[in-house]
């Protein structure tokens, strides 16, 4: 899961889900309404939109291991009807996180959702990964006694998280990255063309942008393993760019 930034939608689409909710606010049966509205081209070009947002790819917004194949409510469109066709409650999800996710969908005392949204939330804020056996865990509040309860019910909610092919995923993507590094800091030693290497460098990491990884090697706790250190260390400007791409 990563951190995903929602565009806004043209006018025309816009209005579509305004007047699609009002047909919902009006007593319209939600699941009719949906099931008819989702064989409409605007719905379909809105599904189309969500594809771009989690890069070339279109994987899935939770487990980011499989192709995302549905339109998820965020908030469950059944029992939260007002928000059935809010553009902000959209997400994109493969089959395996929608059947997991479903219907549940648990509240803090002030109300507001427990489970992390991508396109809202910045899931490193609540994850810690580790690198020994790429599970993603809840990180520890203050004084370290205590997990983070969002980050611990939304694994126990989405335990696609934790499946053994996006444990393997995300060891494929750590390992493409790591290996990216280390040609890149040899190839530097030995005098390559380093306009060449810089950009191949550049494309490399790109290419395995894959489960928020980059952001954790270069933005977070993972900046401080080897070979991420080393490139840190003795490429500061390259670091730079990298890091101001990222946060950009």
């Amino acid at each position: 899961m990563r951190r995903l930034h929602r565009p806004s939608l043209a006018a025309h689409l816009v209005a579509y889900l305004s007047n699609a909710q009002t047909s919902i606010d009006e007593g319209a049966d939600v699941e009719i309404t949906w099931k008819r509205e989702r064989r409409k081209a605007a719905l379909r070009e809105i599904f189309r939109i969500l594809g771009t947002i989690t890069g070339r790819h279109e994987r899935c917004m939770f487990c980011e291991d499989s192709r995302g194949t549905d339109i998820e409510h965020f908030w469950p469109r059944s029992p939260y009807r007002q928000f059935a066709f809010l553009w902000e409650n959209f997400l994109l999800s493969c089959s395996g996180c929608n059947r997991c996710k479903s219907n549940r969908f648990p509240l803090g005392e002030n109300g507001k959702p427990i489970l992390i949204d991508p396109t809202v939330d910045d899931p490193w804020d609540y994850f810690f990964y580790d690198t020994e056996t790429d599970e993603l865990t809840a990180r520890w509040e203050a004084g370290g006694n205590v997990e983070n309860e969002r980050a611990r019910q939304t694994l126990e909610v989405l335990s696609t998280l934790r499946h053994q092919a996006v444990l393997e995923g995300r060891g494929r993507v750590r390992r493409n990255l790591k290996r990216s590094v280390l040609s890149f800091l040899q190839r530097s030693l030995h005098g390559d063309n380093q306009a060449e290497l810089h950009g191949e460098f550049l494309e490399s990491i790109q290419d395995n942008d894959g489960f928020g990884l980059l952001h954790w090697f270069f933005l977070r706790e993972g900046q401080e393993e080897f070979p991420f250190s080393k490139l840190r260390e003795d490429h500061p400007d390259v670091w730079n760019e990298i890091t101001l791409l990222l946060s950009g």
